[in-house]
């Protein structure tokens, strides 16, 4: 389960999972018992818990996998359209509309 947290070096790619979500980070450096993150962060490199926080904090790494990094771009643009929503103009929302309006229609079918 925590096999690939042995096999990391500087350079590689992590996600990071906090409380508010989760974002890639690269590795910066790896010692003998911890793997240190670009931001700063020292995470326990036998299970992934960032060092010298609460257990209850439960900040810790996993592997970046396609399904991870699609659910963290996926929040991302999600976030960025709804604090845009309001300067867009009367036809574009109605495009965004139409879309939304596409979706449901095919999610029914399924």
């Amino acid at each position: 389960m925590y096999e690939w947290l042995k096999n990391l070096k500087p350079g590689d790619e992590v996600c990071i999972c906090r409380y508010e979500g989760k974002c890639i980070a690269k590795v910066d450096r790896v010692t003998k018992t911890m793997i240190i993150t670009d931001d700063g962060y020292r995470f326990n490199k036998s299970r992934g818990y960032v060092v010298g926080a609460p257990d209850w904090s439960r900040l810790h790494i996993d592997e970046p996998t396609s399904q991870l990094r699609e659910e963290i771009e996926k929040k991302a643009i999600c976030s960025m359209v709804r604090h845009s929503l309001e300067s867009l103009g009367i036809e574009n929302l109605r495009e965004i509309k139409k879309i939304i309006d596409l979706d449901k229609q095919q999610n029914n079918k399924q």
